[in-house]
């Protein structure tokens, strides 16, 4: 699946990137020329050209190829052919620099250096081959960044933070470049950043920002007027900083003689993200959030800001895909996503796109009516009538009814499903397991505590299928308390229905990846890539939609008895 980079105002594509899974850490380059992520398990390196969209380097991690434990940071040369990564063991601060006696070890270039809590690893972009590992003894702060063609970053002593630094092509260990005093009302357990090259500290203490240049001990910033200020952000020459908040909004400060004044209020449109990360030259920020990435651009605040929203699928994650009934049309996402795909599939054409506004679990097509579910929420469109428009959009203002569910207690949906009657809401929590909800108003009905992945319904909407281990429950109602629930079905008692993995026409997906219709006829070949679970795998008539994570995107096919 794709990373679409769109005007915010036109919807046009300037861009499109591939990551392999959720974001997870992202760098600009010095020049703001490259785009640097890490996502996936147990990780990759992916590096895009802003300009041009092209992929310039993937360098996959194995976990034994780590020199410590999860990547923090990522600072790229001035020359951009090589980034420095923090690793650490030890969540956002690193302690006791060298780790374990007994540690093991990993060699680049000859050189082999024990495994510890923090290590700095340089690597080649283009190649993706390691070039050096340096370990850092210490309490890292958590950052490290770039100073012409070396790689700094800091430590905390005794009431005071020392920066180092490192060349990017030197195997020498890091040498000390100075030490500064720290505020007596700082302690790194709490939220902070550093700015080293301008000796700025930004810290939150008792739910207030403080911005302080500790080298010449003046007050930049003081403000407590933001709810829970968290993941803060420097851009790289000091003029900007920014932050987030308990809610979808960045707060955005320029740099003045003053000190840092608010200069901007933007919103991130996901209500929960990643860390902000300001682009050198402060012009846009960088916000991830699971699979949607959004670079917001910094314009005069008495203008509206400018936006450019990127989704990104996850290809590792299964797609979602519902027909409509009578085999015209398919909706399509993956799970987490924002945005689906409405297909005409009589012409080929994309009837719609939808920006649902949340991350989509579950949906179903029900004639010109399309249904998502989301985390708490079930929204319905109609599709526009009269001339269609390929690639048309459509958002939340454009919906027609949105039903919360009621149940404070649920956490984490992971899949849902639409009863095909429209009056059932089967989901998939972590807590507390599979949930039956009401359509129309959104009514907790019943749960247990099964814990399973995908969901199902069979097509007279009395049974809900479960991914684990066939798990069929049958929806009941008592005749005397109306109480509705959910009785275990055993596999004995046959299977209701017709699985949706089953073709309608008798088709047959066979293990060497021919497709043969009711009379054994082969009709098509699939790859061994193609090849999956027959429950990732959906019939929608003649259609066969294949779902699984190791395409790149949903492939339907239509398969023709002639």
């Amino acid at each position: 699946m794709e990373v679409q980079i769109l005007d915010a105002v036109t919807l046009k594509k300037l861009k499109s990137f591939r990551p392999p899974s959720k974001s997870q850490l992202l760098a600009f380059s010095p020049e703001s020329h490259l785009l640097t992520w890490f996502g996936g398990w147990p990780g990759v390196f992916i590096s895009w050209d802003l300009q041009t969209g092209v992929l310039v380097s993937r360098i996959p991690i194995a976990i034994e190829d780590r020199p410590a434990g999860d990547p923090l940071s990522i600072t790229h040369s001035a020359c951009e052919t090589m980034f420095g990564v923090l690793f650490t063991d030890s969540g956002e601060y690193a302690y006791d620099g060298y780790g374990s006696d007994d540690a093991a070890s990993i060699s680049t270039d000859g050189t082999t250096i024990d495994i510890c809590d923090n290590v700095i690893g340089v690597y080649d972009i283009h190649s993706g081959i390691p070039l050096y590992y340096h370990p850092i003894k210490g309490v890292v702060t958590g950052t490290i960044w770039t100073h012409g063609e070396c790689i700094q970053f800091a430590t905390f002593g005794q009431g005071t933070i020392t920066t180092w630094e490192v060349g990017f092509t030197s195997k020498d260990p890091p040498t000390e470049v100075k030490s500064l005093p720290i505020p007596d009302n700082f302690h790194p357990s709490e939220q902070f950043l550093l700015l080293p090259t301008l000796s700025r500290l930004a810290f939150v203490f008792q739910k207030t920002i403080l911005v302080l240049d500790i080298q010449h001990s003046k007050l930049l910033l003081n403000s407590a007027d933001h709810y829970l200020p968290t993941n803060l952000t420097f851009s790289s020459d000091g003029h900007f900083f920014a932050c987030g908040s308990s809610g979808p909004e960045i707060y955005l400060w320029k740099e003045s003689p003053a000190g840092y004044a608010l200069y901007q209020t933007l919103v991130s449109g996901v209500e929960r993200f990643y860390k902000p990360l300001l682009s050198p030259d402060g012009q846009s920020i960088a916000v991830a959030s699971g699979p949607t990435i959004q670079l917001l651009q910094t314009t005069d605040p008495t203008t509206s800001p400018s936006s450019i929203l990127t989704q990104a699928c996850q290809p590792k994650e299964h797609s979602i895909l519902g027909f409509s009934p009578d085999g015209s049309l398919a909706a399509t996402t993956q799970f987490g996503n924002f945005v689906v795909a409405v297909l005409d599939l009589k012409s080929g054409v994309t009837r719609l796109m939808i920006d649902t506004g949340m991350g989509v679990y579950g949906l179903r097509v029900a004639g010109d009516t399309i249904i998502v579910v989301g985390n708490g929420k079930v929204i319905t469109w109609n599709l526009p009538t009269g001339d269609h428009v390929p690639g048309a959009w459509a958002d939340i203002n454009d919906s027609i009814q949105t039903t919360t569910f009621h149940h404070s207690g649920s956490f984490g949906l992971v899949s849902a499903s639409i009863s095909p009657d429209l009056n059932y809401i089967a989901t998939m929590w972590r807590t507390p397991g599979l949930c039956i909800y009401s359509m129309s108003t959104g009514q907790h009905l019943a749960e247990n505590g099964i814990q399973g992945g995908l969901l199902w319904f069979s097509p007279d909407s009395c049974v809900v299928w479960c991914s684990v281990e066939e798990g069929r429950w049958v929806i009941t109602k008592d005749s005397e308390s109306e109480i509705i629930k959910l009785e275990y079905l055993e596999k004995t008692q046959g299977q209701p229905g017709v699985f949706p993995w089953h073709s309608p026409h008798n088709h047959k997906v066979m293990e060497n990846g021919w497709i043969l219709s009711s009379s054994g006829k082969r009709l098509l070949w699939l790859p061994p890539s193609w090849l999956s679970d027959d429950k990732l795998r959906m019939w929608g008539g003649q259609f066969l939609a294949l779902l699984h994570s190791e395409v790149p995107e949903v492939v339907i096919l239509e398969l023709l008895e002639e």
